[in-house]
């Protein structure tokens, strides 16, 4: 049973990589929905979606960075929300929040290289 499963899952994955591919965003983000359900980390999810919507150039991808972020950020998971934080900067520099949240979630991680780069901007 659980074979089937997975071959499941990694059909909607070949099917969800098809439709980027092809530039279908409404049948891709159906797969994404799809894949949701073989899941439970949320962040992971909303990530993904992030980067469904950013592929097709879609303002919304932003708002779901923000929210995978936060998600990993209650979660204690600082290294992968610096990882998107960094990301979201990189895209809006002059966003001083991204800023002061990654300060903040260098210092949880202790990295003091990074604390210094990012307060020095």
């Amino acid at each position: 049973m659980k074979t089937v499963s997975q071959n499941r899952q990694s059909v909607a994955w070949f099917r969800l990589a098809e439709c980027v591919d092809r530039g279908e965003k409404e049948k891709a983000l159906a797969f994404h929905r799809l894949l949701t359900h073989s899941y439970n980390d949320r962040a992971f999810i909303k990530k993904l979606e992030a980067d469904i919507l950013a592929f097709f150039q879609d303002v919304q991808a932003l708002n779901a960075y923000e929210q995978a972020a936060l998600i990993y950020e209650k979660e204690g998971k600082f290294f992968e929300a610096s990882v998107i934080y960094e990301y979201l900067f990189l895209d809006k520099p002059e966003h001083q929040p991204y800023k002061e949240k990654l300060i903040f979630l260098f210092e949880q991680l202790g990295h003091t290289s990074k604390i210094t780069f990012y307060s020095n901007i």
